[in-house]
Parts: structure tokens; C-alpha cells; sequence
């Protein structure tokens, strides 16, 4: 009889420690079905930035190629420019010539009439057409400025795609290492998949800071592109300005040579020096201009 009793007891005792273990049990599954939706969520969520990663790369790259497109455009338009301008200064220089050959002239058919007024005024002239090739010089220093800018602008813009072709590989690593560390937290006990779960909440949060700075800084080399874009349109104008400048003069002191030649041959035929000094004021006031 109390051999009996006893075993009932071993027996309840080992149903009391039964009901115990399968509560354990069902905390524990519990438990782990709760971490695995929370695991689900975020692994949704590490999905979704990798897919806006993904877009950005894309947006990214086709305003990258726009830019490239619109930058070689520019170049090309500036270099035709460019040679534009070198064909003017090659006119220049040629129409110089030009006057050097009549003043050439003009010294040699008028040596035995002329006295040393007339060639104080000859002197003037050489003056004159000095001033003429200082300011081509200078149009060719502002042309060579012109490229040297567009090649460094090209350079740098290249330069800051690179950066940014850099970070967005950095994120799409981070992307990566959250996934595995996913399935880690997977296979691990449930204390091990708490702090997991809160190192992939920190890395997460860290993760959309950076696509936030990312995307600052996106839109602030953006805006300094369309700055530099603006920048070369204003240089490009003023170019076409001085251009026409020059043209102008150019224009202007071809006809006031010919002027010139024709009143100094009637001139010297009449020894009538107040008319070439007249000219050579005319000439001078007009480059000047």
C-alpha cells in the first residue's frame, strides 16, 4: 500500500514537472513566432530600401548621362566657338599685314617728299597697329582661359560621379550584410536573436541616415551643376559680345585704311600735310573706340 502511494507520487511529480516543461515550451514557441514576424517585418523592410537604393542608383545615372550629354553639347558648341574666333584673329593679323604693307608703301613713295612730321605720323600708325595686335593677344589668352575651364570643369564633374558611384556601393554593401545578418538571427536561441534584432534596428537606422545625407548631397551637386551649366552660358556670351566687339573694330579700321591709302596718295600729290594728320586722328580715335 505505501509502495503504491509512493509511486502515485513519483507519478505526480513527474506530471507537475511535465505541465511545467511544455509551458516553458509554449513560452518559447510563443516567443520565437513573435521575433520571427518581427524578423519578417524588418527583412520587408531592408527590401524596400534596397529597391529605393536601387532607383536612386538608376535616377542617379540617367541625370548623370543627361549632364554628360548636355556637357559634351556645350563643348562642342564652345569649341566651334573657339575656332570661330581663332579664323577672326588669323583675319586680324592678316588685314594688319595689310596695313603694314600700305604704311611699307607709303614710307618708301613718300620718302623724298615727306619731312620728319610725316614720319612721327608713319610712327603713330606703327603705334596704332601695335595696340591692334596687344589686343589680339589678349583675345587669344582669353580663348586658351575659355578651354582650359571647360576641360577643368569637365574633370571635376567626373571627379564628384565617382564619389557618388562610391557610396552607393557602400550602401548596397551595408544592404548586404543586413540580409546575412538575417538569416543568422534565424538560426540563432532567442536571447541571441534579441540583440540582433536591436543591432539591425541601429544598423537600419544608421543605414536611412545616410540615404538621407546621400540625397542631400545628390541634389547639392545637382544645384552646383546647373550652376556651372549657367556659369559657362554667361562666359559664352560675353565671348560672342567681344566678338562682336572685335569685329566691329576690325571692320571699322579696314575701311579707315583704305580711306587712308587713297587721301595719302592725293596728299603727298598735293603736299597738303593737314589732311594725313586729320586721318591719323581719325584712325587713331577710331581704334581707340
Amino acid at each position: 500500500m505505501i509502495e503504491k502511494e509512493h509511486h502515485q507520487e513519483i507519478i505526480l511529480n513527474y506530471e507537475q514537472q511535465l505541465q511545467e516543461l511544455n509551458a516553458k515550451l509554449k513560452a518559447v514557441t510563443n516567443e520565437n513566432t513573435m521575433i520571427h514576424a518581427q524578423l519578417t517585418a524588418k527583412s520587408s523592410v531592408i527590401d524596400q530600401q534596397t529597391q529605393e537604393i536601387a532607383e536612386l542608383k538608376c535616377k542617379l545615372t540617367e541625370q548623370e548621362f543627361e549632364f554628360q550629354e548636355k556637357c559634351k553639347s556645350q563643348l562642342i558648341f564652345l569649341n566651334q566657338k573657339n575656332m570661330e574666333l581663332q579664323n577672326q584673329v588669323i583675319e586680324l593679323n592678316q588685314q594688319i599685314n595689310n596695313l603694314n604693307s600700305v604704311i611699307q608703301e607709303t614710307q618708301n613713295n613718300s620718302k623724298e617728299f615727306c619731312n620728319q612730321n610725316e614720319n612721327n605720323q608713319i610712327d603713330q600708325l606703327n603705334q596704332l597697329i601695335q595696340n591692334l595686335q596687344n589686343q589680339l593677344k589678349d583675345k587669344n589668352e582669353h580663348i586658351q582661359n575659355l578651354k582650359n575651364l571647360t576641360s577643368g570643369t569637365i574633370i571635376a564633374l567626373q571627379q564628384r560621379n565617382e564619389t557618388l558611384e562610391k557610396r552607393l556601393n557602400e550602401q548596397k554593401d551595408i544592404v548586404e550584410k543586413l540580409k546575412n545578418a538575417d538569416y543568422t538571427i534565424k538560426a540563432t536561441t532567442s536571447n541571441d536573436s534579441s540583440i540582433l534584432v536591436e543591432e539591425l534596428q541601429s544598423a537600419l537606422s544608421i543605414k536611412k541616415q545616410d540615404i538621407e545625407i546621400l540625397q542631400q548631397k545628390y541634389e547639392q551637386q545637382l544645384a552646383k551643376k546647373e550652376e556651372i551649366v549657367q556659369n559657362l552660358q554667361q562666359k559664352l556670351e560675353e565671348s560672342m559680345r567681344k566678338e562682336l566687339d572685335i569685329s566691329k573694330t576690325s571692320q571699322d579700321s579696314k575701311n579707315y585704311v583704305y580711306q587712308l591709302e587713297k587721301q595719302i596718295e592725293v596728299s603727298i600729290n598735293q603736299q597738303d600735310k593737314s589732311k594725313v594728320e586729320q586721318l591719323v586722328a581719325r584712325l587713331r580715335s577710331q581704334v581707340q573706340l
